[in-house]
């Protein structure tokens, strides 16, 4: 987990950072469609997995936006810029409990679904929950696939230095031509704005409308 340590004198948002860390919840939340079209094609012509090329497209982004990649130090006296990230996703168990499985980032997308195939089939054998709540250089992510939704609420536990950015990937559907996945992404108004998130959503897109 290699980080530096930021700059807070030379940062031009430490003004807005202190303000919104008092806050009882500094966290805020936008949701918006995703085109995932060609993608869809795209996975169903080479027989890849749909799943793990997205999650893919969407850790490659937060490595590009390095407000993503902003966390506090657990007793919140520093701010670590972490030099890459990794993601936490919810995975449903035939049972139908889920758990969390954790993949860290791969440049290719071929290697990263492979190890993370490999990484679900042991997460399905193990028996305990594991939650690596001391693990900051992640990205944390839902799959919701049964409901297209248009807001999103998480449930949090109350801890003063989160900041880690929080995903939820809802049910496709089809408006015209077009083939679209709802997205939620949370994040701390300590580390970023919604320009931030508004930029996130633009180089996602791009990324998800490059296959073809």
């Amino acid at each position: 987990m290699s980080f530096k340590i930021l700059n807070r004198r030379e940062w031009k948002r430490e003004e807005t950072s202190a303000f919104f860390s008092d806050y009882e919840d500094p966290f805020f939340q936008i949701t918006a469609p995703i085109e995932v079209g060609r993608l869809r094609e795209f996975c169903s012509a080479n027989d890849r997995s749909f799943f793990f090329h997205y999650l893919h497209a969407a850790l490659s982004t937060a490595q590009e936006i390095p407000e993503f990649r902003y966390r506090f130090s657990p007793d919140k006296e520093e701010v670590r810029v972490y030099d890459t990230l990794g993601i936490g996703s919810t995975v449903l168990k035939d049972d139908k409990t889920f758990g969390f499985c954790y993949f860290d980032f791969e440049e290719d997308v071929l290697s990263f679904t492979k190890k993370g195939q490999q990484k679900i089939e042991e997460f399905k054998e193990a028996k305990h929950f594991e939650a690596r709540a001391e693990r900051l250089n992640l990205l944390h992510c839902s799959v919701i696939p049964w409901i297209s939704f248009t807001g999103f609420k998480h449930a949090r536990k109350k801890i003063d230095s989160d900041c880690v950015p929080k995903l939820v990937f809802g049910k496709c559907y089809e408006q015209g031509s077009k083939y679209l996945m709802p997205l939620s992404v949370e994040v701390n108004h300590c580390m970023m704005d919604g320009f931030h998130v508004g930029l996130y959503f633009e180089k996602l897109q791009k990324q998800l409308n490059s296959y073809i």
